[in-house]
């Protein structure tokens, strides 16, 4: 799916908890469903999201970008300690139902990771999606060159690595136990 595209789809499941949330009125099985799915879709945008953050974070900042979704968890638990105090339980859960629809919205426009178009061969992708997110115009700049060569280079080199364990695994063992 790429990565982009799953993060994108785990709004709906997320939105579908939270909805679920609002119209329990007090139905335990309804609330464990819901939790249920919000843990799921947690689990997978925690697996997913920091993925997408190091494949298009420039390599001098990326130890900084990778500490995000650890600071937006924390900022996340902060809004609904902030939002629950303020607001009744129902209030307090439509304005979690809003997050993911403004993530959805927003993140519609960002392009898919380099690292993945490449992945899939997808040369011309990968270059505009780098130009995209580094804020260059023209194309075929030398910073852009440079760092999708080493991005090329990294995608070559696990799918080498990938290739020769597979074989590895699979050699017919010699009778020796």
């Amino acid at each position: 799916l790429g990565r982009r595209l799953l993060l994108l789809i785990m709004a709906i499941p997320m939105f579908v908890g939270w909805i679920m949330i609002v119209f329990a009125h007090n139905s335990i099985p309804v609330l464990y469903t819901a939790r249920f799915i919000l843990g799921f879709t947690i689990g997978v945008i925690t697996v997913a999201s920091p993925l997408y953050s190091d494949e298009i974070a420039e390599v001098r900042i990326r130890g900084a970008v990778g500490t995000y979704l650890d600071i937006m968890f924390n900022v996340g638990i902060l809004y609904v300690y902030v939002v629950g105090a303020i607001f009744p339980y129902v209030w307090m859960s439509i304005a979690c139902t809003i997050l993911p629809v403004l993530f959805a919205v927003t993140f519609f426009w960002i392009p898919e990771s380099p690292v993945y178009l490449l992945s899939k061969g997808q040369i011309d992708k990968a270059e505009k999606s780098l130009c995209w997110l580094r804020g260059v115009s023209i194309r075929h700049s030398a910073e852009v060159k440079d760092e999708l060569e080493e991005m090329e280079r990294f995608v070559k080199g696990c799918k080498v690595s990938t290739s020769v364990s597979s074989v590895q695994t699979s050699l017919p063992s010699n009778g020796i136990n």
